[in-house]
């Protein structure tokens, strides 16, 4: 009977297998490395951010990639305006705050079994610590699982009535969603989640600059065209 008793002690909590055991200690190294070089940083992302919202103050807009479309494909999308850089910062420092502050509310014991609760016990640990921030060591990979929980508890903190405020942190969301996830193949068109999340920025905006020079040169050379077309026209005429 005692090694019945053993053996449904056995069933009822399982021992891992040594294999099992690496293979999360491998997965939680593999986990820990990427979020390790996940750059730019939530605090750098957010940052840019607020520079572009502040940059759209200042022309006077309240689009950016969408204008930069040609005009058969120009969308006129929802986007946040700033009154003024100052503006801009309060709301980049109210985001920075909230995301610090966060707790998430997955439960998760000693030894993580996914992605998501590894990513989840590495922040939890950060927020733990006492010279530590969040924003300051994790990047996009972290925010991204952890956004859904914490977009509503930056809504629970912020007044409805705020409307830019709460406009800077729809589109944040927005942009961080929308910066694609597996493909590492540069945009073909124009996008701001690009400018907010690309570890090289400076790309692009190298890139913005070539479709512009383009889309110049196509627009000469179909006004060539034109005035050719219109040239010939008036030439058969007179003859």
């Amino acid at each position: 009977s005692s090694s019945n008793s053993n053996s449904n002690s056995n069933a009822t909590n399982p021992v891992p297998a040594d294999n099992e055991v690496l293979s999360r200690e491998s997965r939680a190294d593999r986990v820990a490395q990427v979020l390790a070089q996940d750059r730019p940083t939530i605090d750098g992302a957010v940052k840019a951010f607020m520079s572009l919202v502040g940059a759209r103050s200042l022309a006077g807009t309240s689009t950016s990639a969408s204008l930069d479309k040609e005009e058969n494909e120009l969308e006129i999308t929802d986007t946040c305006v700033v009154r003024d850089n100052g503006d801009a910062l309060r709301c980049a420092r109210f985001l920075l705050k909230a995301i610090n502050e966060y707790e998430p509310l997955t439960v998760v014991d000693q030894s993580p079994r996914n992605e998501h609760e590894l990513i989840v016990h590495v922040w939890k640990s950060i927020r733990a610590s006492d010279d530590q921030r969040v924003s300051r060591v994790l990047g996009r990979i972290a925010l991204r699982h952890v956004w859904p929980g914490l977009e509503g508890f930056i809504m629970d903190r912020m007044s409805q009535d705020d409307h830019t405020l709460n406009m800077f942190v729809a589109e944040f969301g927005t942009l961080l969603l929308a910066f694609p996830t597996q493909s590492h193949a540069p945009p073909k068109e124009d996008s701001d989640a690009h400018l907010i999340w690309e570890p090289n920025p400076g790309a692009e905006l190298e890139r913005r600059r070539h479709r512009r020079t383009q889309r110049a040169q196509r627009a000469q050379s179909a006004q060539r065209r034109i005035v050719s077309t219109i040239l010939e026209g008036s030439e058969s005429i007179q003859e």
